[in-house]
């Protein structure tokens, strides 16, 4: 019952984060449009800078991590190298969460209940964006704008 219970969540979470990720390109695109930029707007060039853009967050996020590792735990750079720290940001904000790297819970403090999960959510938001602008080049490439 527990896993049939977990599956269903799982799905629940992918259905907001879709729906997440529209609500943030509809309101980029509209946005895009307003300032007459709307080659932005076009599949390959919105998936070009979702992609670049949850990379980028990604990178804030392992950064993050290393300060947070070096603060809280006093690990130093030969013990948590940025590749390990990009590791976590990429199996943190992709759900995957394999256990290898994670945030020691008997060194969280307040704010951290504050911070991590907006980091986190956030780059669940972007990729969502990114998948979604990405899917929208293959779900009907013969439309043709304004018809």
């Amino acid at each position: 019952m527990i896993f049939v219970l977990g599956f269903f969540s799982i799905l629940a979470f992918g259905g907001v984060l879709a729906s997440a990720g529209f609500v943030i390109t509809t309101l980029a695109d509209n946005t895009m449009e307003l300032c007459r930029l709307r080659v932005l707007t076009r599949p390959l060039i919105a998936s070009l800078f979702w992609g670049t853009l949850y990379y980028v967050w990604m990178a804030v996020i392992a950064i993050y991590y290393q300060v947070w590792n070096q603060e809280r735990l006093g690990l130093t750079e030969a013990d948590l190298t940025y590749g390990n720290s990009y590791w976590f940001a990429y199996i943190s904000t992709t759900t995957i969460g394999f256990g290898d790297f994670y945030l020691a819970p008997e060194v969280l403090v307040r704010k951290d209940l504050f911070i991590w999960p907006l980091l986190l959510i956030a780059g669940f938001v972007y990729l969502a964006a990114f998948l979604g602008k990405f899917l929208e080049m293959f779900a009907n490439p013969f439309h043709v704008r304004g018809q």
